[in-house]
């Protein structure tokens, strides 16, 4: 999918084996930006060989799925689903959604969610998706909402940062 945006003409596809290195240099500049995700700057760093690897055994699944956002092949937004490896949770599964800070506000995470959605809805497994989000992260909870996720709980002290605990949400939405 192609679609213009201020910022200039951003692709969503999904990533391959060939995308590896592009993704960890994204994923560097991405932990340096927030502190909304589950790892910190310096605490995720895969060779190439096992990024590949890793967007290898997503690829073999029908119920996984690891989107990016492009622009001039400089990835800008990763989204990744991994559904259930046993039979009785295979249609249910997790994701997580990053995109650089310069490119927030721009529609870019809807985006990716109607793609995302569009393939879930055609893969015959999927039915329940599930995320987790920091309870104070109000513009990801808002997205998230929009797209139709709903609060189904929150998790205590599931994060220490800076000293101290926060809660996340447990939100999810059935197809």
């Amino acid at each position: 999918m192609e679609f213009n945006s201020k910022k200039g003409t951003i692709v969503i596809r999904e990533a391959t084996k060939k995308d590896a290195k592009e993704l960890i240099k994204y994923i560097h500049t991405v932990s340096k930006e927030t502190e909304f995700l589950l790892f910190s700057d310096g605490e995720f760093n895969p060779t190439i060989e096992e990024e590949q690897n890793f967007l290898e055994s997503i690829i073999q699944r029908e119920n996984q799925i690891f989107l990016i956002a492009t622009i001039d092949n400089k990835v800008i937004a990763a989204f990744d689903y991994q559904g259930g490896t046993r039979k009785k949770i295979e249609h249910t599964g997790a994701l997580g959604i990053s995109i650089l800070k310069e490119y927030w506000g721009i529609g870019l995470g809807t985006k990716l969610f109607e793609v995302f959605f569009d393939w879930a809805k055609s893969n015959n497994i999927t039915t329940k998706v599930d995320l987790s989000v920091m309870t104070h992260n109000k513009r990801a909870i808002q997205l998230y909402k929009k797209m139709g996720f709903e609060i189904e709980g929150t998790i205590k002290n599931a994060v220490f940062m800076n000293d101290q605990y926060y809660d996340y949400y447990a939100m999810g939405i059935c197809f």
